[in-house]
């Protein structure tokens, strides 16, 4: 049996070019943990290393912004959806109520 610092997987983040979905949740959870979009390959392979993972590639700054612009958008179709699923919203709950006339004139 070899011991585990002798088999080393690798990782790629892609597959036929594009980012796998796995990679993307890594990825926004990155980002919500405050990791920079310029920072979070090295964080990535600086794990990896230490879990004796090779990592093949890397993702650039933009693929990053558009991976959270993606979910962001379909947080935004979501919460549409659940709405029309609901049946609707009513009128007083978008508009915040009238101001209470001051005893103060």
């Amino acid at each position: 049996m070899k011991k585990a610092e002798e088999i080393r997987k690798t990782h790629s983040f892609k597959t036929k070019r594009q980012i796998d979905l796995r990679t993307r949740e890594m990825l926004r959870d990155l980002v919500v943990l405050n990791v920079p979009d310029s920072s979070i390959n090295e964080v990535v392979k600086t794990v990896a290393t230490w879990l004796g993972v090779i990592v093949t590639d890397k993702v650039s700054v933009r693929a990053i912004g558009r991976v959270v612009q993606e979910a962001g958008i379909a947080a935004k179709i979501q919460l549409a959806d659940e709405i029309t699923k609901s049946g609707g919203t009513h009128y007083i709950h978008l508009v915040p109520a009238e101001p209470k006339p001051s005893l103060q004139s």
